[in-house]
């Protein structure tokens, strides 16, 4: 009885524990999806949302700024020798403008990042009074400008220049290098050739950048279909690029590289919009890492990314003002981004260029881990965790016989500085993110197979008990035993007992009687 109460309970709970762990695997997807969704999903209420809205994670942006080692020789043709000086770091500020910020009816919403950068002394190699010793950026981008200008209107600025004093070679500060001043040289520039061909009489490679924002966003909110969280739906109001030759090449698309959408695969290329490069830039899967002990999938800048046409075939819409005019692999035209200054975007050290532009130079040292770009994501939820974008600007440079001074430059790619635009999550955010979003994930799938395991296992054990209650069963044993003897006894054993199997008890009774009758 004990045991057939044991069968029972085995049998019920068994088939209630499989049944449970059954019906739970569809469940889990959608228990899931519902966790990651209020995890990932912009719009208040959720998890992302407050993150979202002021990223509670440091960004700085550190400068490597080039020195020119030798001036003199580098005006009289030779190679220029260059040295980087820095990091010199910015911590960088970037809240939602809350009062831009609009929920709109497709799903959408749109928003204006603030951008604040205050000078951190403390991760900087000196004070950002450094000085360093370049090329006056001005003097060179107006000989561009100008160079297919009539020859008498090249021989009246010539005149201006000469006038102005300016020098090919300037040692300036390192914040008016980044941040900018007001520049002579240019504003006698633009009285002659006119503000449509000299726009700006300031110059600074991050002019107007500082407590500003970075254009209007509309991004997907992710509440129409998960997978398009934080896409790009318009930037400035525009759905692609006005700059470039092909529709390809046009295409905003993207996020902002803050989020991508969850359960991110290894295959998957993510795209990111860059306001300051006037393009999209591109990441591809390279192996698993770990981030704070949190898993996730460490993804980098492709080669082929500022790759030349004939690498590329889709970069040809980078050639502007055509396909005639594309640059050396491994750079990309930023003119139409810098007011037609000859300005090229390159990753830093020239990594990823042709070799031919890293022998214009002296003092480029690429190393894929310290300057191709970079970015750890947290596949489920598709947050990054860390992120280095990183880029180098370059000025293209030659000889210009119209313009004093210039005769005899040397024709080179030159670097004027590199950046880092980084941000990592610190460890405590990291492990409260990873507890809020991905351990409720793992529990779901641990409760739904030990359900599984669970009631298999109690099945089974019902059956070892069925099987072991047959095996003591007294009419089993009777029937094994007799199958065991038959065929093992003596024959005449075997025949009195078939005697006695055959005899009847009652015909003895009737025997008996008869003898009784005769006495």
């Amino acid at each position: 009885m004990n045991k057939n109460r044991k069968i029972c309970c085995s049998s019920v709970c068994g088939g209630i524990t499989l049944a449970i762990g059954i019906l739970l695997l569809p469940m889990t997807v959608i228990i899931v999806d519902v966790i990651v969704e209020h995890a990932v999903i912009l719009k208040p209420g959720t998890i992302a949302y407050p993150v979202w809205v002021e990223v509670p994670v440091p960004f700085y942006l550190q400068f490597w700024i080039w020195d020119l080692q030798n001036p003199d020789e580098f005006l009289l043709g030779a190679k220029p020798r260059l040295e980087q000086k820095g990091p010199y770091t910015w911590t960088e500020y970037r809240p939602k403008d809350e009062s831009t910020i609009v929920h709109n009816d497709n799903g959408t919403v749109t928003f204006r990042n603030k951008k604040q950068f205050i000078f951190n002394r403390d991760m900087s190699v000196g004070p950002q009074t450094d000085t360093v010793t370049t090329i006056n950026i001005a003097v060179f981008a107006v000989a561009h400008i100008i160079r297919y200008q009539p020859r008498r209107r090249k021989a009246l600025w010539n005149i201006i220049h000469q006038r102005s004093g300016a020098q090919p070679i300037v040692t300036t500060t390192v914040e008016e290098i980044l941040w900018g001043y007001e520049d002579d040289y240019l504003k006698l520039a633009q009285e002659l050739l006119g503000e449509d061909v000299i726009p700006l009489t300031h110059f600074g490679i991050m002019l107007g950048q500082n407590n500003s924002d970075d254009g209007l966003w509309n991004v997907f909110t992710g509440e129409t279909d998960i997978m398009k969280v934080n896409l790009i739906e318009k930037w400035n109001g525009m759905t692609e690029l006005p700059y470039w030759t092909t529709p390809e090449a046009r295409m905003i698309n993207g996020t902002d590289g803050t989020v991508q959408h969850p359960f991110v695969k290894k295959e998957e290329t993510f795209y990111a919009f860059i306001p300051l490069a006037c393009r999209t830039g591109a990441a591809v899967y390279e192996e698993d890492r770990k981030y704070h002990r949190v898993p996730v999938l460490h993804y980098v800048q492709p080669d082929w990314l500022f790759a030349s046409p004939d690498i590329n075939p889709d970069n040809i819409g980078f050639c502007v003002p055509d396909e005639f005019t594309c640059p050396p692999s491994g750079l990309v035209n930023a003119s139409v981004c810098f007011f037609h200054a000859p300005v090229f975007l390159s990753t830093p050290h020239f990594l990823y260029t042709e070799q031919s532009v890293l022998d214009m130079v002296e003092g480029m040292a690429p190393n894929k881990e310290e300057h191709q770009i970079a970015v750890d994501v947290e596949p489920i939820s598709g947050a990054t965790m860390k992120g280095d974008i990183r880029a180098q600007v370059n000025v293209f440079i030659r000889d210009y016989d119209f313009v004093t001074g210039l005769e005899t430059i040397p024709t080179a790619y030159f670097p004027i500085l590199w950046q880092n635009e980084s941000a990592g999550v610190p460890e405590d955010i990291a492990r409260e993110y990873f507890l809020k979003t991905r351990l409720p994930l793992i529990l779901i799938v641990v409760i739904t197979s030990l359900l599984l395991v669970g009631g298999i296992g109690l099945l089974v054990w019902l059956g070892i008990l069925l099987y072991d209650k047959n095996k003591q069963d007294p009419k089993m044993i009777s029937n094994k035993s007799e199958h065991a003897l038959e065929g093992k006894v003596n024959p005449s054993v075997q025949v009195k007992d078939e005697k006695k199997a055959d005899h009847d008890p009652y015909e003895d009774i009737q025997k008996s009687d008869s003898k009784m009758d005769v006495l």
